[in-house]
């Protein structure tokens, strides 16, 4: 963190100040001129959109946050995670408590720390491996987490890491305009048959694939053959039909998708359809979107998320329907829902895998349709595999070292998930290394990020929000896919 102009850059607040002991009532305005008025040393509190409070005796503000202490270790506190600071003064009526919006100061930090130009979609923390001789992107993880209590813990294949005197050392990287939230950090090491392929799913377990098969056929929805552009993981990428030619008001033209069919697997119930995508720019821009309709109630928003699990959920039932890559298996005469592959990012293409149950296809072939929202996903690849029996070894490793850009330890906090994160803004990295586990003959070996978190991503906020439309979003199949199309037309004309 970047120590600014103190308290004068950062709180650009007008608050009232309430009395509240003995019944008394004082208000006291804090104009500009009275923005660095706080000096450092007369205690406050600090209250996070979470709703942890901090009592602090010391404490330091700086453009990104405020670094204090209480009776215990130094914190540091991003500036946007911060709901309201009380500051307690004594008079002869009682006590004062002076409740600043940090939400309007946060706006106001963020026009005075950013360019004119307006910076690409935010996006996530980016992971960078090691990889004998340079540091390598290789991961952009818990994409779609934009608030607390939305937290996701990821799994990802790192595909240039590589052991160097006996570390694995990786780069944790927050190149956005955002601040990340960390909670936890590890490696997971699998030893697996040589020739077989290792892809996590969205529970953590591990999937070890021995016979994988190329598609027979790939088709559009709308018919045209595709079969060149997901053959091969190649980066070349299907992106679908333009946007351009979608009819907004028809909603069978709100969704895309493929079809593929496979050769069964002879004397198998079950199969593991890959699939290796990545979102288009309109995955950021449907984020910032959604958030800017909640306008200057956007930290009261945040603080309800975190607050309400009913909220929380239909948060996460409006990102299962529209921005999840379903996928459908054709059996008994119908497409029957197999899973749905999370959102990943727009930086990296990464691989996917879903369990396909079988035992209801009676035929030579297997068809499995991939359907997502119009524009929202690029797919390189997709095959189809046979889990391999071959037992395996997974060996799950916390950092031994881990500090970020100020020299600070942040190991323990990325050790578990505890609710305690390293947080960071745009910027910050931290570096975090690996005792390599022994090797294990004849065996090969594939290593997978494991992380969990959330971010805030810096959106303009300001007026009155769109409550109801916000609402029908969460609420209402493909509302929420026809407005963000729209906005996306709208903003490129």
């Amino acid at each position: 963190m970047q120590a600014g102009n103190l308290c004068r850059t950062v709180w650009a607040v007008t608050a009232a100040s309430v009395g509240l002991a003995t019944g008394c009532t004082k208000t006291r305005q804090l104009d500009r001129s009275d923005w660095g008025a706080l000096p450092g040393y007369q205690p406050i509190v600090v209250v996070t959109h979470s709703g942890i409070r901090h009592e602090l005796k010391e404490y330091r503000f700086f453009t990104t946050g405020l670094v204090g202490r209480g009776d215990g270790d130094e914190i540091e506190i991003p500036l946007d995670s911060i709901a309201l600071v009380e500051v307690r003064e004594s008079n002869t009526a009682g006590t004062v408590i002076a409740v600043l919006a940090a939400g309007t100061a946060v706006g106001v930090i963020i026009a005075l720390t950013q360019s004119s130009e307006k910076p690409e979609p935010a996006s996530c923390p980016f992971v960078y491996s090691f990889d004998g001789e340079e540091y390598r992107f290789d991961s952009e993880t818990f994409s779609g987490a934009i608030a607390p209590g939305l937290d996701r813990t990821d799994f990802d294949n790192l595909e240039h890491l590589q052991p160097v005197g006996g570390r694995y050392r990786l780069r944790l990287v927050n190149s956005r305009p955002e601040t990340q939230y960390t909670d936890e950090l590890k490696l997971i090491v699998v030893d697996h048959p040589t020739g077989t392929e290792v892809i996590p799913d969205r529970a953590g377990d591990v999937h070890v694939l021995a016979d994988i098969r190329a598609p027979l056929t790939a088709r559009g929805v709308h018919g045209e053959d595709v079969l060149a552009a997901v053959r091969h993981a190649d980066e070349v990428y299907w992106t679908g039909v333009p946007l351009e030619e979608a009819d907004l008001d028809n909603p069978a033209e709100l969704r895309d998708g493929l079809v593929v069919s496979f050769a069964r697997p002879p004397g198998v119930q079950s199969a593991t359809i890959v699939v290796r995508a990545r979102n288009t720019a309109l995955a950021p821009f449907a984020v910032e979107e959604f958030l800017q309709l909640q306008g200057e109630g956007l930290f009261d928003w945040y603080l309800r998320v975190a607050q309400s699990e009913s909220l929380r959920q239909r948060v996460r039932d409006w990102v299962a329907r529209e921005g999840t890559l379903h996928v459908l298996l054709w059996q008994e005469g119908r497409w029957t829902l197999q899973d749905a592959l999370l959102d990943v990012g727009p930086a990296l293409g990464k691989s996917q895998v879903a369990r396909l149950d079988l035992s209801g296809v009676d035929a030579d072939t297997v068809a499995v349709r991939l359907e997502l929202a119009r524009g929202l996903w690029q797919i390189d690849w997709v095959a189809m595999g046979v889990g391999s029996e071959t037992p395996v070894t997974v060996t799950e490793i916390a950092a031994r070292r881990a500090r970020d850009e100020r020299g600070r330890d942040v190991r323990e906090l990325l050790a578990s998930e505890d609710g305690r994160y390293y947080a960071s803004v745009d910027g910050g990295v931290a570096e975090i290394e690996f005792a390599v586990p022994p090797p294990v003959d004849d065996l090969a070996r594939s290593v997978i990020l494991k992380s969990r978190g959330f971010y805030y991503v810096y959106v303009p906020h300001s007026g009155p929000g769109q409550s109801l439309l916000a609402d029908r979003i969460l609420d209402e199949p493909l509302v929420g896919n026809q407005y963000i199309l729209e906005r996306w037309r709208a903003t490129r004309r």
